[in-house]
């Protein structure tokens, strides 16, 4: 009798409990409202935003660029694509398509790991002092081999659908890694420059112009325009650097004009196909919806902030 007594308290006490835990959520979506006009309009834009083909899509290939050796960037970053917009409450950060990332930093040849050191937010004197060591001296690995192929691929991409997650736990592309594929490219332009190939050191200059300009335009997140201006940034740098050697060397002076990118002066245009066209009374409204809806992480997440703010400007650790 004793023990029925006890049971009894038990399941009342059980019962009691989630009675006052189903009066807590009312009470705290006592006044909840529906979303309003505005908040509707941002998602309708999100919605309507052209669909752009993976394998078209520049940010596809940025989300699966660390993919590991032998795996497709696009296929990879698809499937990340596809998992970030869909990221809610209920999904597991671990789930991320990419489980294995290719650390590109590793295995590095000395002339890049010597760049890396150098080049970071302070005196840029070091920094060009590596580059012209690397000028010489630099073999590269089989990492930064496959380092510098994706990165050509992905230069030649000219049309973005940025991913734009609604989730604060949505993780970012990992642009460090992009960050040093460029350095990479840059280095492999730099030994051009030295044997005397001032075409197709224009050429090589003009498509990370090109391509870094369209995906600043493009980019529908804060961090990805920042990455983007960073990018443009250290290209600038290294222009200018390629012009202060080929003066002190006196070499390629017959091309010394045309050896800088042609995508300084150039528009850059995005594929029409994938534009996206909106009255201009709303043309804000729809860079609002596309920083504030994806990038409450940008506000709320600081660490994460710092992070892709550190990344951006080349501050690797």
């Amino acid at each position: 009798m004793k023990a029925l007594k006890i049971l009894g308290v038990f399941v009342l006490g059980l019962i009691g409990l989630l009675v006052l835990f189903y009066l807590v959520l009312r009470a705290i979506n006592w006044k909840d409202q529906p979303p309003s006009a505005a908040a509707l309009r941002f998602n309708e834009i999100i919605a309507a935003r052209p669909q752009v083909p993976p394998a078209e899509n520049g940010v596809v290939y940025t989300l699966g660029f660390a993919a590991p050796a032998g795996q497709d960037p696009r296929e990879v970053g698809a499937r990340r694509l596809a998992w970030i917009e869909a990221f809610d409450n209920h999904t597991d950060p671990k789930a991320d398509p990419l489980v294995d990332t290719l650390d590109m930093k590793s295995g590095g040849s000395p002339a890049l790991d010597a760049i890396r050191a150098s080049c970071g937010e302070g005196d840029r004197k070091p920094c060009a002092d590596a580059f012209d060591q690397a000028a010489g001296t630099w073999q590269p690995t089989e990492t930064e081999t496959l380092a510098l192929q994706r990165y050509r691929e992905m230069l030649a991409l000219h049309a973005w659908r940025d991913a734009i997650p609604l989730h604060i736990r949505a993780p970012l592309p990992a642009y460090q890694h992009l960050m040093h594929a460029q350095r990479v490219y840059l280095v492999s332009a730099l030994q051009l420059a030295e044997q005397g190939k001032g075409e197709a050191v224009r050429d090589a200059l003009n498509a990370d112009l090109v391509y870094w300009r369209g995906a600043q335009r493009n980019a529908q997140n804060l961090i990805a325009k920042m990455i983007a201006v960073a990018a443009i940034r250290n290209h600038f740098f290294f222009s200018k650097y390629q012009e202060n050697i080929r003066t002190r060397a006196g070499q390629m002076s017959k091309s010394a004009n045309r050896i800088i990118a042609a995508g300084f002066h150039q528009r850059v245009i995005p594929d029409k196909r994938y534009a996206l066209y909106v009255p201009a009374r709303i043309a804000a409204s729809v860079k609002a919806a596309a920083i504030l809806g994806a990038h409450q992480t940008v506000i709320s997440d600081q660490p994460r902030q710092a992070e892709g703010v550190g990344r951006a400007f080349g501050e690797e650790g």
